[in-house]
């Protein structure tokens, strides 16, 4: 894989080396990357990301190596896919020798964590992608919410437009379809919204858009309804020709 600190753009495997990822990002570009076969040890604030494609992740075959994840309570480390197009999650390793993972963010994956992988304070978002991002969603509400809660919101909106869309047989096929992220968006203000009104954040009124509204509920209502206004009209848009009903009228023509 290369010596201490260097880049891991080209790299395959640790191929019995070890190293160590310090405070910044490190990517594995395609899918044929893949992390194995020595020692690799994440610092405190480290992010370790796998392309955005089919097969990215560790290793599949039975490759043991050891896994060390230092990250701490005020700088933890994370575990992701490099975006959030669906389904391209990166695969947990099938074997360590060993392995300690402390205050570890693990995103975007699939597969079952191995057992020679301890756990200290983990975080698991299970969610394979989003269709909007924390960033915009801070940027539409103004929302001082950790980022935590953000996605735990992102997430929800997602699965509930995901649950109605393979309800009536449509596949998703690209998280970045502008429709798809402003349904999300106007989703995730709603559930913010909520939010916000249920742990006494936001309370009275709300100026938006130049008027005042007296009931913060108003303005998640709002954002909702034109949530589902929106996914009804996509939803009659992508509907696969199997689900389409085609109605015949017989009409008397005698008078």
């Amino acid at each position: 894989m290369g010596v201490e600190g260097e880049s891991m753009s080209s790299a395959h495997d640790l191929a019995g080396e070890a190293h160590t990822i310090t405070d910044g990002t490190e990517t594995y570009f395609t899918f044929t990357d893949s992390v194995g076969g020595g020692t690799l040890t994440l610092q405190p604030g480290s992010t370790l990301e796998f392309d955005d494609a089919a097969g990215a992740g560790f290793l599949a075959t039975a490759v043991a190596f050891t896994i060390i994840i230092n990250g701490n309570s005020t700088s933890k480390c994370t575990i992701k896919s490099a975006n959030s197009y669906p389904d391209y999650r990166w695969t947990l390793p099938s074997s360590l020798v060993t392995g300690v993972a402390t205050r570890c963010i693990f995103r975007d994956y699939t597969g079952t964590f191995p057992a020679g992988l301890v756990l200290n304070n983990p975080e698991y978002i299970t969610d394979p992608y989003t269709y909007a991002t924390s960033t915009e969603l801070v940027n539409l509400t103004g929302t001082t919410l950790p980022e935590a809660a953000l996605h735990e919101i992102l997430g929800q909106a997602t699965n509930e437009i995901n649950s109605r869309l393979a309800m009536d047989g449509i596949t998703v096929s690209s998280a970045s379809d502008i429709n798809l992220r402003a349904i999300g968006l106007n989703k995730a203000f709603a559930m913010v919204m909520r939010r916000m009104f249920a742990d006494g954040t936001r309370s009275g009124s709300i100026n938006t858009d130049g008027g005042s509204s007296p009931d913060p509920m108003v303005l998640a209502n709002e954002r909702e309804l034109k949530a589902e206004e929106q996914l009804k009209w996509y939803i009659r848009e992508h509907l696969p020709s199997t689900r389409k009903r085609l109605w015949a009228f017989k009409v008397n023509e005698h008078g």
